[in-house]
């Protein structure tokens, strides 16, 4: 009996030894390849879905651009020129350039600004002066030079930018390139004008609306070194902000981007 029972039990006991788990070297290698995997498809993941968020971006500036047509038709001129505009889209705020295309994306002014206005890869301003509030949010920055001028008066609308992403949502409507002289007498086009920011090299020393410490470009470098724009005719398309220039806004002289803060800071005479 006893010889009997032993020669059962054997091919249990190698089971049960077979069933052992990792060693621990065979574990570390594992963990070791995970990590490596990891290491490869993480970078390419998070690229893939930047670029998701860079072309629904593009979708929503397309929206805008064709809101712009539809106020250029009925109009025939560009939305007037108002710097600075807190709350933009209170019923407090004057008549500009987001309000007033508000009613061709489906809303109306006093009510929660469109969607389309925010960029998905911008964050709400961290400084609450600044911070998006219960009417207005944006991450549009407008270039003043057309701005209330009839189209028949701006040449190749369609290489002129209207629009460019600024650095995060906000509910200010910022304006770049803005007017230096900021009178309603200048800002209707009764006085010439002059301009500056058309880019902005800055940091949070230069101003209390900036997020960074350190100088970088904050204007047009949303997606991978550069961002979506609207040109005054309305069309919308993506560009490095490497590969603009002082014409691109209306502004002369025509010259090439600088990564200074000496550039951002000079004033500009307008090109029409």
């Amino acid at each position: 009996m006893e010889k009997s029972f032993a020669t059962k039990s054997s091919p249990r006991v190698a089971a049960l030894s077979a069933q052992r788990g990792f060693t621990l070297i065979e574990l570390l290698v594992v963990i070791a390849i995970i990590a490596i995997l990891a290491g490869l498809l993480l970078p390419a993941l998070s690229r893939a879905k930047e670029k998701g968020r860079r072309i629904a971006c593009l979708s929503n500036m397309r929206q805008v651009g064709v809101a712009l047509q539809m106020y250029e038709q009925d109009t025939r001129r560009l939305p007037p020129k108002r710097h600075p505009v807190s709350d933009f889209n209170s019923l407090f705020a004057p008549p500009n350039v987001l309000n007033l295309l508000i009613t061709y994306l489906g809303s109306k002014p006093g009510f929660r600004s469109p969607a389309v206005y925010n960029c998905p890869s911008l964050k709400p301003n961290p400084n609450p002066v600044y911070a998006p509030t219960l009417y207005s949010s944006t991450g549009l920055s407008v270039n003043t030079v057309p701005l209330g001028r009839p189209l028949s008066v701006v040449p190749r609308p369609a290489t002129i930018i209207l629009m460019q992403e600024a650095w995060s949502l906000s509910h200010n409507l910022w304006n770049q390139p803005e007017p230096n002289d900021r009178s309603d007498a200048a800002l209707e086009g009764f006085l010439p004008n002059t301009y500056h920011e058309w880019h902005m090299w800055a940091s949070l020393s230069t101003h209390e609306s900036f997020i960074t410490p350190y100088s970088r470009e904050n204007l047009c470098n949303v997606h991978d070194a550069g961002g979506n724009l609207v040109f005054v005719d309305g069309h919308a398309e993506y560009r490095k902000y490497r590969q603009l220039r002082s014409g691109d806004f209306g502004l002369l002289p025509d010259e090439v981007y600088q990564p200074t803060a000496a550039q951002s800071d000079k004033s500009w005479n307008p090109a029409f």
